[in-house]
């Protein structure tokens, strides 16, 4: 993926994309580019733009989420064997994503529920350990003055986790991960 895909994500979020904190690689690239490091962009990059939020949305004028999604023709599909079923929103098509949305929420009590409804139509997997990344989030506005704006079409403001909460949920999740994914996140941690 590249920046094209994080743009129409962002697009389509619409009122909602200051409700929720973007996290895993693209919370790093926003980082890494925003303190002045280096543009590199690994070779293969993400498709998934990872949402963390509340357990539910409220209504942001009279466009439910799902609308906004739709609106940008984003294709909804299921995700894993859960009634209802986590949902993954994909452009242009399922079989030949660009970019993918995923909701996640915080896992609450016993972590028995692992599907939550954000809005009708919308659904998040729930995970432990995402608390931290909702805690104080930096707001990161893209305009004319942005490091971001010579790359990103995208004009307007978004969240992201701090940097150290970002390190500390790595940290938190490492040893339930695979060993593709623990890579990556050790290179983030020590990127």
């Amino acid at each position: 993926m590249n920046l094209a895909g994080l743009d129409r994500a962002l697009r389509a979020l619409g009122p909602y994309v200051e409700d929720v904190v973007l996290c895993g690689a693209w919370a790093w690239y926003v980082h890494r580019r925003c303190s002045g490091a280096a543009t590199w962009l690994p070779q293969e990059f993400t498709r998934d733009v990872d949402c963390v939020g509340r357990e539910t949305l409220a209504l942001r004028g009279s466009a439910p989420l799902q609308a906004c999604l739709k609106a940008q023709e984003f294709v909804w599909a299921p995700r894993g064997d859960e009634i209802p079923p986590v949902a993954l929103f994909a452009w242009p098509s399922i079989a030949s994503a660009e970019v993918e949305i995923e909701f996640l929420v915080p896992a609450r009590g016993d972590g028995s529920v692992r599907v939550v409804e954000l809005q009708k139509g919308v659904t998040a997997q729930t995970l432990r350990d995402l608390d931290i990344l909702l805690d104080e989030p930096l707001r990161v506005r893209i305009d004319e003055s942005s490091p971001l704006a010579s790359e990103l079409p995208y004009r307007g403001t978004f969240q992201i986790p701090r940097v150290g909460h970002f390190c500390i949920q790595k940290a938190l999740i490492h040893r339930r991960r695979n060993v593709e994914q623990q890579v990556k996140d050790v290179f983030y941690v020590f990127d």
